[in-house]
């Protein structure tokens, strides 16, 4: 762990670094590397901070220590970073990659426009590139991760009350780094996009929004052969699950749900925030057991210490004018780990 001394974190660096943990909630995670230095440091208490209830400016001021005085190098830090990047609060777009096509889609993967092979700094978690740049994080035989740093924008509106009659609505362009993690699963043959939830407007992204930026990304690193084979690329049928699913109650507690039939189309989910145990399946209400096909499926998939909550979907994306595509997006509110999402794909795939 214990690297070459760097300067010092500068102000404007510290800033950042505590903005990026904030966003991903790795206030623990850091807690725990803090943990690891002093150990293999054998630091005295006080040195740097240890402490469950840690402020993030204290990581922050602690992180800076360890590494003006070499007690942990760049590299330990920034495999935090990534790895809170690979699965986070995001959307996990699923495809399936027909057999024809995964030697050709490998190979654009391994092979992008802009391919970064420099070490990796802490200044690259936070600043928003000119242009696409893709880092390969894994080529496994069976697994390849690629994470492709870009610029994205969107508009994002502002409303303030003048008076009773008059509301003023500003829209604003926001412009920020967000980090596309391409996950390619050969033995399953399933094509993951995961893409960060927008840091100014959260709540606002659609299917189709996610849709054009992996779109975007795909043609600005993979070039007309990518978008080919995106265009190609075969939807995984959540909604087959869905049924399945809403029968398991051993390791899957339903929170929202969509049931409709040639009759009736309904939305139901309970008020408020859910918890462990509060299932809208025990409610006398909600009798969509059979007969039902749905949308979207939201729960949480009991998994220790504490379940992963996740919204299901099976988009249907338009494209272009004349071309809409089958989609299935996994919506994770909260950061999760790797495992935790493969656990998820893992579970709906033994649902079919």
């Amino acid at each position: 762990m214990t690297g070459t001394t760097a300067s010092p974190l500068g102000t404007d660096e510290k800033g950042r670094l505590q903005q990026f943990l904030k966003r991903r909630q790795l206030n623990e995670r850091m807690v725990r590397l803090l943990e690891e230095v002093k150990e293999a440091q054998n630091l005295k208490r006080g040195e740097i901070t240890t402490a469950k209830n840690s402020t993030y400016d204290d990581i922050v001021e602690s992180i800076s220590k360890s590494l003006s005085n070499g007690w942990i190098s760049t590299e330990a830090v920034t495999q935090v970073l990534e790895a809170a990047e690979i699965a986070g609060r995001q959307h996990v777009c699923v495809f399936e990659v027909a057999q024809e096509d995964l030697g050709k889609v490998r190979e654009s993967l391994n092979n992008p426009a802009t391919l970064n092979t420099q070490t990796t700094s802490l200044e690259e978690f936070w600043t928003i590139p000119l242009e696409p740049y893709t880092r390969i994080l894994a080529d496994a035989p069976d697994i390849h991760i690629s994470k492709v740093v870009a610029v994205r924008k969107y508009w994002v509106e502002h409303e303030t009350p003048k008076s009773e009659d008059y509301i003023e609505i500003i829209r604003k362009r926001e412009r920020e780094r967000a980090a596309l993690i391409v996950k390619l699963d050969a033995g399953s043959r399933l094509l993951q996009f995961r893409v960060p939830i927008r840091e100014q407007a959260p709540g606002v992204d659609t299917s189709s929004s996610v849709y054009a930026f992996v779109s975007q990304i795909v043609y600005s690193q993979y070039g007309d052969h990518g978008a080919a084979w995106l265009l190609r690329l075969r939807p995984f049928k959540i909604a087959d699950a869905y049924k399945n699913i809403i029968l398991n109650r051993d390791d899957f507690e339903l929170h929202a749900d969509t049931p409709e039939n040639q009759y009736l189309r309904s939305s139901m989910s309970r008020k408020g925030a859910p918890g462990t145990g509060q299932d809208i399946r025990d409610f006398p209400e909600w009798v969509y057991d059979n007969g039902f096909a749905r949308s979207s499926i939201k729960g949480t998939w009991k998994r220790d210490p504490a379940g992963v909550d996740v919204r299901m979907h099976y988009d249907r994306v338009k494209v272009s004018k004349e071309l809409t595509r089958l989609m299935a997006r996994l919506y994770f509110s909260k950061p999760y780990s790797d495992q935790d999402v493969e656990h998820v794909i893992l579970r709906i795939r033994e649902h079919f």
